[in-house]
């Protein structure tokens, strides 16, 4: 019988912040599902309950610049930076001293100025660090980063790359089912295909597994990558795949 149903910030008074990736903007695409999810390498990954999320550090410039003196003095000339310690800043020819002062964020891509704070290095200039969270690489992502990424209902968390990425994967099973034309029935421990017709009882040599694009012109499912699982609830045999279905997971 035939069946139907399968900054580092360089140490000068012309520091430069390395550049950084944004906060929700998308990360390209590169990996396939199976291949999952991972946090790139200047990043801490954390998985937790099946969030994953990725956390880096974006560095900027101490520096010195006219804004640090206020509005009321007018700095003409060099304006020379002082390292040791909380880097100061000297206005040559007005002997003003004001504190340093951080190199602007980006705006769309930095996170705000309130998020930075200063690191002192006591021989050389500050910097101004702050967390900023960005999407895992593998999929395209857009939203807010810092709520991480899971898997969608229905398919297990599986931690990779040493708990540094997330790939979602479930194994298939599907009920056992007839071909359209064909009415399932259970007999001696067993599901059965049956099919009543003017010529008499027609039982069927296998189920299918049902909703999976799968029919018995196929053939047996058992030498077509399934494998029957009798009674796995109840008094109702199932199709078991040995092949997994794997899904990108989701951003939060």
């Amino acid at each position: 019988m035939k069946h139907l149903k399968t900054l580092v910030v360089a140490k000068s008074f012309a520091a430069m912040a390395i550049a950084a990736s944004g906060i929700s903007g998308p990360v390209a695409a590169h990996a396939s599902e199976q291949d999952g999810v991972t946090c790139a390498a200047d990043t801490q990954a954390t998985l937790v309950n099946g969030v994953l999320t990725c956390k880096k550090q974006k560095v900027l410039a101490s520096i010195c610049s006219p804004v640090a003196f206020g509005k009321t003095l007018k700095v003409n000339g060099n304006i020379v930076m002082n390292p040791t310690g909380s880097d100061t800043c000297l206005a040559v020819g007005a002997g003003s001293i004001a504190p340093s002062v951080m190199a602007p964020p980006t705006p769309g891509i930095d996170p705000p100025a309130s998020a930075f704070h200063r690191v002192v290095n006591a021989s050389g200039p500050d910097t101004f660090v702050a967390d900023m969270y960005v999407y895992p690489a593998g999929a395209i992502y857009v939203g807010d980063a810092s709520h991480g990424v899971k898997c969608p209902s229905g398919f297990n968390a599986v931690g990779i790359n040493g708990g540094r990425g997330l790939r979602c994967e479930v194994v298939v099973v599907k009920r056992a089912g007839c071909d359209i034309g064909w009415t399932i029935e259970r007999h001696n421990g067993k599901d059965l295909c049956i099919m009543n017709t003017l010529a008499g009882r027609l039982e069927g040599n296998f189920t299918i597994p049902e909703d999976a694009n799968y029919t018995g012109l196929i053939g047996n499912p058992e030498t077509h990558g399934w494998n029957l699982d009798k009674d796995r609830v109840g008094n109702t045999d199932y199709w078991v795949s040995e092949q997994k279905s794997f899904r990108f997971p989701a951003a939060l």
